[in-house]
């Protein structure tokens, strides 16, 4: 629906490595109305309650094999899978920005702290969502939900120099860059909320989500640099990786059709710029197989 007045939607956010070491590092934003939260969440858990399953769905955490009595989580992380990509993926947005830090022009003198450049990649990913996915509508209304990381300490007063200031460096940014990009208009609801999503236990609408988000961003971050030989990761990997592919078609030639639906952004290429084309690791594996859609 293009060009209505105001659209209220979510965006759920979470984090993939680790700024301050390792390689890739990913951001990833998934985007929905409002009005089909309670609609997702319940679907996500019908799927847990046909396993049983009342733990947290981490993707790092993913048992070796689907089967037995210790791979009911990745079933369930499966069926939610699938039913992202043969429902969801058209209903909502997802967006990625994957940095490569150990790139000869990333530039790590510019971010004294890890979390310089965790908020920075946050609202990159947020304007390039904006701009990419809304063209065309005149006004959103936001609300904006993140993972809650322990790299943000409660009670901390934030000075965005040697403490980390990311629910206040994300309102402002927000406001400064809507100004200054050809998109719509936004209106924040109320502060970035960093919610926590405990190991067990009932989780709400937006806890729920968060994971799916988790997994999403898990299986991408697995698809461009694989370390893993776990065969449950490895389905997530290569099943987005068919996904990752597709979208770098003319849109009349994608299988999924999910253009300004799913957008996988890398960071730098040898001219220190963004682009689309980078490297997914996973599909250079003689194993592969291409499958039909789940």
């Amino acid at each position: 629906q293009l060009n209505p007045v105001s659209h209220s939607i979510f965006i759920f956010h979470d984090e993939s490595g680790i700024y301050g070491h390792g390689d890739w590092v990913l951001t990833g934003l998934l985007w929905i109305n409002e009005n089909q939260i309670q609609e997702l969440s319940t679907e996500l858990k019908l799927l847990r309650l046909k396993e049983g399953c009342e733990g947290k769905i981490h993707f790092k955490k993913f048992q070796k094999s689907f089967k037995g009595d210790y791979g009911y989580k990745p079933r369930v992380a499966r069926d939610w899978f699938n039913l992202w990509v043969r429902k969801w993926s058209k209903k909502t947005w997802f967006n990625a920005v994957a940095v490569n830090r150990t790139h000869p022009v990333y530039d790590h003198r510019r971010y004294a702290q890890p979390f310089h450049s965790y908020n920075r990649f946050v609202a990159i990913a947020l304007k390039s969502g904006l701009s990419w996915f809304f063209k065309g509508y005149s006004k959103l209304s936001l609300s904006i939900y993140s993972d809650g990381k322990s790299r943000r300490p409660d009670g901390l007063i934030p000075d965005g120099i040697t403490s980390d200031n990311f629910e206040e460096y994300i309102f402002n940014r927000l406001y400064r860059d809507a100004e200054s990009y050809h998109g719509p208009k936004i209106h924040l609801n109320n502060s970035v909320q960093c919610i926590l999503s405990p190991h067990k236990g009932c989780y709400n609408h937006y806890q729920e989500i968060l994971q799916l988000t988790d997994l999403l961003l898990g299986s991408i971050s697995e698809a461009i640099a694989p370390k893993s030989s776990k065969e449950t990761k490895i389905w997530f990997a290569k099943n987005i990786a068919r996904m990752m592919k597709d979208i770098r078609l003319p849109p009349w030639e994608q299988e999924y059709g999910l253009h300004r639906k799913f957008s996988i952004s890398y960071f730098p290429n040898d001219s220190n710029k963004f682009y689309n084309n980078g490297p997914i690791g996973v599909l250079k594996q003689d194993d592969f197989i291409q499958s039909k859609l789940p």
